[in-house]
């Protein structure tokens, strides 16, 4: 007589049980590692344009611009201080600083709409200016970010 030589459907069970909940925590760090890295694309997309404004500046007479136009760059529903970033994660938004667009111009970078960054918790809005003061802001309600975290890194 031969031994039993198959699992049971108990064996199977547990088995697919513990492959769904391994899954579940993959895929849960999986996107979280995703927006993580799409933030690169509103870092990279502000250092473009950025860089458009100092040419602009040198250019134009000492002053910058609030219409992404003049920077060659499309406008985001007819707001001519907004653009999209590189891969259309972020809208980009142009305003002054301190005493005003001529002397210094702010990048804020937030998710676009109907992006995924939308669920970024950590990093809402990222903004640079020209001075090369960095800030971020954080839904406080959702997350508390630890010390010494940073949507630049």
């Amino acid at each position: 007589m031969r031994g039993n030589t198959g699992f049971t459907l108990i064996e199977l069970t547990i088995t697919l049980v513990v492959l769904g909940i391994l899954t579940t925590f993959a895929v849960t760090q999986y996107a979280g590692y995703m927006i993580e890295a799409r933030r690169a694309d509103a870092i990279k997309s502000m250092t473009r344009v950025l860089s458009q404004q100092e040419l602009f500046y040198a250019n134009n007479g000492s002053a910058y611009t609030s219409i992404v136009g003049d920077l060659g760059y499309d406008i985001v529903a007819g707001n001519n201080s907004r653009t999209l970033s590189e891969d259309q994660y972020y809208e980009i938004e142009l305003s002054g600083c301190g005493a005003g667009i001529a002397e210094c111009v702010s990048l804020t970078a937030t998710p676009a709409a109907a992006s995924p960054q939308v669920r970024d918790y950590y990093c809402t809005s990222m903004t640079v200016d020209s001075r090369g003061r960095m800030d971020e802001t954080h839904n406080s309600s959702k997350v508390t970010p630890a010390p010494g975290f940073s949507c630049w890194k």
